[in-house]
């Protein structure tokens, strides 16, 4: 197949073998298959396959053998496509360079060598004898493992800046479907606003960004991608890995947890600062009166030392414009929202709203309910959490005339037999509508 002579193929492939063992198999099969339109004889492939075993079996974690994996089957992919009657020059070229990659930490530590170079000079006969052996080659390449993180940027020019621009574009491209128009009027929800979006997009470039290049695994993947690869296929299928292999999508998890935590201290510490002053001024606590100073101020999270800045810069980025803006700006709780967005399918949920518009519609004029409460009940258990609720939400907002009042009331009534449950489930919706049921009123759940 086509298919399996291309290289992001194979990448992939890497990325889900489960185990070692599978890895090493699929490694073989990867260089039988991309050399074998470029005629590049069976033992050559087999004893690059070795080559690239031996290299990758030099790490024990398994994460770190793809890495290598993927780095020694890199030059395959700026193999071209063969022509009819052209020799074997291309594929054996790079079959050398793939060789060459697995290779070069144990020919690369030249100085070393030299550094020893003075020696020899002084006592040309013994010498050569004790340079015989040439552990060097061994050693240095095992030195040199430890360095990748630091050689991130040469190897892979732009990758960093490139991922962090991707990373803002991911999520604004999965907030673009829901957004609606201004009116002008009352401060729109945040989640259909395009300046929060972007507004959004903007502090995710700034401050998150920042923080998900330090990763040493962020670093590392730089190095196992052409250059020329660096477009949004290749950063679109990073970040649809699985949850165990998607280390961009871990670091964004971590990110807005570590800025909702850092912000909810921010805010406690700045209330109970408020607290101790009153009209005339500050309070003077127990040191104060003794003439004493606190000799530092606890940093966010309880621990002494620099306040971390970024996570209040990043709330502030995206809180504040809010009134100038026009938008509803986001609650500290909706945190969880943040995270999942990395989650949704952008292709089911521009499907889903333009489908829940046609169901509407058709409901609308035939007068028979149920239909669109049962299709957004369905996006409520199928997607990522909240999705269902904001196209539910999407629906009251762009269609009111066809989201009729007994439409509202079902899909209310649906998510749980009390008020309590209702809320709990329906936290963005029945925060921007009008509850259509009363606190204490019994409404049937109906299937």
């Amino acid at each position: 197949m086509a298919e399996q002579a291309s290289f992001p193929y194979w990448q992939k492939r890497i990325s889900e073998t489960p185990d070692a063992e599978n890895l090493s198999a699929t490694v073989q099969d990867a260089v039988q298959a991309m050399l074998a339109e470029h005629k590049v004889g069976d033992q050559a492939c087999a004893d690059l396959s070795g080559m690239i075993i031996a290299f990758i079996n030099k790490k024990s974690e398994l994460s770190d053998k793809k890495i290598r994996a993927t780095k020694a089957l890199t030059p395959f992919s700026l193999l071209p496509k063969p022509k009819a009657g052209a020799a074997a020059g291309a594929g054996a070229a790079m079959a050398a360079a793939a060789a060459a990659a697995v290779t070069e930490p144990a020919a690369d530590p030249e100085p070393k060598p030299e550094a020893a170079a003075p020696a020899p000079a002084a006592k040309p006969e013994p010498k050569p004898e004790a340079d015989d052996p040439a552990p060097p080659q061994t050693e240095p390449e095992e030195a040199k493992e430890e360095a990748p993180a630091e050689q991130q940027v040469a190897a892979g020019p732009g990758f960093e800046e490139l991922l962090i621009k991707y990373l803002a574009k991911h999520i604004l491209l999965r907030l673009k479907p829901f957004q609606l128009p201004d009116s002008g009027s009352e401060p729109q929800p945040y989640i259909f606003s395009e300046k929060f979006a972007n507004r959004f997009s903007d502090a995710i470039q700034k401050y998150i960004g920042p923080e998900v290049i330090k990763n040493r695994r962020i670093r590392n993947m730089g190095t196992s991608v052409n250059p020329a690869e660096l477009n949004d296929a290749y950063f679109e299928y990073q970040f649809s890995l699985s949850e165990k292999e998607n280390t961009v999508r871990t670091l964004w998890l971590e990110l807005m947890n570590t800025t909702q935590g850092t912000v909810r201290m921010e805010q406690k510490s700045r209330k109970k600062k408020k607290k101790g002053k009153d009209a005339k001024g500050e309070k003077k606590g127990f040191l104060a009166k003794l003439g004493l100073k606190k000799s530092e101020e606890p940093a966010v999270g309880g621990a002494t030392g620099p306040k971390v800045e970024w996570p209040m810069k990043f709330w502030d980025a995206v809180t504040k414009p809010a009134k100038e803006d026009n938008y509803s700006p986001p609650k500290l709780d909706d945190f969880g929202l943040f995270q999942v967005l990395f989650d949704y399918k952008l292709d089911d949920v521009k499907n889903s709203l333009q489908a829940t518009a046609q169901i509407m519609d058709e409901e609308y004029q035939s007068g028979e309910p149920g239909a669109t409460r049962r299709f957004i009940c369905d996006r409520v258990d199928m997607y990522p959490d909240y999705c269902g609720e904001l196209i539910a939400l999407w629906a009251y907002y762009a269609h009111p005339a066809e989201y009729i009042k007994q439409v509202h009331k079902s899909f209310v009534a649906s998510q749980g037999r009390s008020d309590g449950e209702r809320k709990a489930r329906l936290i963005f919706y029945l925060r921007w509508t009008e509850n259509p049921i009363g606190k204490d009123e019994e409404v049937p759940v109906e299937e």
